[in-house]
């Protein structure tokens, strides 16, 4: 099967594998004094999907929640289509994603996926987007065994299918998977806006009342000068937030900067980023 090879490699982040691991190794190397270490059982992560000089060290910090000895079996990679109108979850169940690290493999299950009512096979709004593939070689750096991916795109502005896909879900994560979603949070407010935003919507996921969590976002949206989104995945967010309260899981803010704080941009225009678990 045909290769899903890198689209952002040397724009989102370096191409050159070598270059690679060492802006990983500084951005861990940060995270790692910035979050616990004690190991949990984590069921699932927020993560951003933003040029890694901008979200690095958020991704990294939610990364490095995770016992890298564990063997996570598969990985469930939530995301937002942010070329493609989708009218279902689309899965990718063509060849292996390719990184600057190498190649991960496809999970098995992407094809009972797929066998189920919302979720569908659709490799073309996989080819170019970014939002799975910036996260991929994060989990490469950290986790010592071998994992296997179920890629899996959501309509950016679908917030009705998630509360199903939650429900179809639960019958495909085991035990020794884990489910990560990927999403950047405020997007082109002011830093100090964003901050207010930002908090706002991780204490509405923490609270976990989905249909509260749009309405609130609704209202951000239209209060905030500058604000175009509260959360660009938040179709995959909702569908997270509804699994994870199938399982009873604890929800709990990891890290939280914006591109205001990465020191090579300004601060009346920024996108937010929060690293959050999910664990049980």
């Amino acid at each position: 099967m045909t290769v899903r090879m890198p689209k952002e490699a040397g724009r989102f982040y370096p191409a050159n594998k070598e270059d690679a691991l060492l802006e990983l190794e500084q951005y861990f190397n940060i995270a790692r004094d910035k979050v616990s270490d004690k190991r949990e059982n984590i069921l699932g992560l927020i993560l951003p999907h933003a040029g890694w000089v901008f979200s690095g060290i958020v991704t990294a910090a939610g990364v490095y929640r995770l016992d890298p000895q564990r063997e996570y079996k598969n990985i469930f990679l939530l995301g937002a289509s942010h070329r493609f109108r989708l009218s279902y979850p689309s899965v990718w169940t063509g060849g292996n994603f390719k990184t600057p690290l190498g190649e991960v493999k496809i999970s098995d299950k992407v094809k009972n996926l797929t066998d189920s009512k919302i979720f569908v096979e659709d490799l073309k709004p996989h080819i170019e987007e970014h939002s799975l593939e910036v996260i991929i070689p994060f989990l490469q750096y950290h986790l010592k065994k071998e994992f296997f991916i179920v890629p899996v795109l959501f309509d950016a502005a679908d917030y009705e299918t998630p509360f199903k896909a939650a429900v179809e879900l639960s019958s495909f994560v085991g035990k020794d998977d884990l489910v990560i979603v990927s999403s950047d949070f405020s997007h082109y407010p002011s830093y100090k806006d964003a901050i207010k935003t930002d908090k706002k919507t991780l204490d509405l996921i923490l609270e976990g009342d989905s249909y509260k969590l749009i309405e609130e976002i609704e209202k951000m949206l239209s209060d905030t000068p500058g604000l175009d989104t509260c959360a660009c995945g938040l179709a995959a967010i909702l569908c997270l937030v509804e699994f994870a309260k199938k399982k009873n899981a604890k929800v709990n803010g990891v890290l939280y900067m914006n591109s205001g704080d990465s020191g090579i941009s300004g601060k009346n225009s920024v996108v937010g980023y929060h690293a959050i678990e999910f664990k049980i």
